[in-house]
């Protein structure tokens, strides 16, 4: 005889894999490649932590925005006012202009990945979030301007290499704001980490760019796959390298 339910629902695997390790790996293991995943698991786990983050999210995207917008309404209007003689942004002007918006940018962006990386362990996420990282402003602004620049060079030299690197600095900015490492650190450990699994790892995000130009062709269905990409790279975040505020009990 067996106590066993036959009609008890069955228990989902990705469940039981979320309550046994809840922090998910670390970055020593996840740097060694001692991790795993079925790009499945990870679509399926990443849509069902859309529910609790659509709000916050596109909260965060409409801040990001309007601050952005508002940074060149400010250097367009200082260009068209006359307040500096004969003012022409030129090559090196055009460079400025760049890493500027650069700056604004990369910030914000690391606000909303760990938005997604919270949620991958159900910490609280809210719209404000996109501010909650200009403590590590200079670190992210200089790892955002090295991912750029190889991936433009890796690009260069035959596409390949900068597919490569890409998909290798996908994680960067959350080891940074998670794990506050340095900007270089941060770019190697995602890249040695990823390469382990790159294939992988890059059929996850092939995959995912499918549901994301299937999700455009509606503005309903964007609004759901946006914040599923950011729960997507949370949730590979948390298995690769693990959330310290799930490990520490602070949740």
């Amino acid at each position: 005889m067996t106590n066993e339910n036959p009609y008890s629902p069955p228990i989902s695997k990705i469940a039981d894999v979320f309550v046994a390790g809840e922090a998910g790996g670390s970055l020593a293991s996840g740097i060694r490649g001692e991790y795993d995943f079925k790009i499945g698991d990870v679509i399926k786990e990443s849509w069902r932590r859309t529910r609790g983050l659509k709000a916050a999210y596109w909260g965060g995207m409409i801040l990001f925005i309007l601050v952005v917008l508002g940074v060149l309404l400010l250097i367009m209007g200082i260009a068209m006012s006359g307040f500096i003689p004969n003012f022409s942004l030129g090559i090196v002007g055009e460079q400025v202009l760049t890493l500027l918006i650069t700056a604004v940018i990369y910030p914000f962006m690391a606000g909303i990945a760990m938005m997604g990386v919270n949620r991958a362990v159900d910490h609280p996420v809210s719209a404000t979030q996109v501010f909650g990282y200009f403590d590590v402003f200079l670190t992210i602004m200089v790892a955002g301007i090295l991912v750029t620049f190889l991936t433009n060079i890796g690009f260069m030299l035959l596409i390949i290499p900068g597919i490569y690197l890409t998909i290798a600095y996908a994680l960067t900015m959350p080891l940074i704001t998670e794990k506050k490492l340095g900007a270089w650190r941060a770019m190697e450990s995602s890249r040695k980490a990823i390469t382990h699994q790159w294939f992988k790892i890059f059929g996850l995000f092939l995959l995912m760019g499918l549901i994301l130009m299937l999700g455009a062709m509606t503005v309903i269905g964007l609004f759901w796959v946006m914040p599923m990409l950011t729960a997507m790279l949370g949730v590979l975040y948390r298995i690769i390298f693990g959330v310290e505020l799930a490990r520490d009990g602070s949740i």
